[in-house]
């Protein structure tokens, strides 16, 4: 099961740009160079448009990236398992769970780990 997240993350992706097409007239990237190829880097992004931003970022960027989104987003099975499969953790927000801090930490753990693997 491992093996298909890298192939499928690819496909998502490839099908992503072809989406943002569509709803971009030009997307620019400044400073690509400086996105090193291997190990830790951190994207931090203000999401106006939800997930656009994280779209964006995953055709710009020349790498995997992982992502944190809402756990909402893995209720539904089939989503759930796409979203697993391309490395998306889920995050339980506390303004949806005020007892979810828990959760939050630990999540923050998984998103530590993904670091240090580079």
């Amino acid at each position: 099961m491992q093996a298909a997240g890298p192939l499928l993350y690819r496909i998502v992706r490839r099908g992503i740009g072809s989406a943002l097409g569509f709803y971009f007239k030009r997307i620019e990237r400044f400073h690509a160079e400086r996105v090193p190829l291997a190990g830790p880097v951190l994207f931090a992004s203000n999401h106006p448009n939800s997930l656009t931003d994280a779209f964006v970022i995953a055709h710009s960027v020349p790498r995997k990236v992982n992502f944190v989104a809402t756990a909402q987003l893995f209720r539904f099975g089939p989503a759930r398992w796409l979203l697993t499969q391309c490395g998306v953790i889920p995050i339980n927000r506390v303004k949806d769970d005020p007892r979810a801090m828990r959760s939050v930490i630990q999540t923050f753990e998984a998103c530590f780990r993904v670091l240090e693997r580079g």
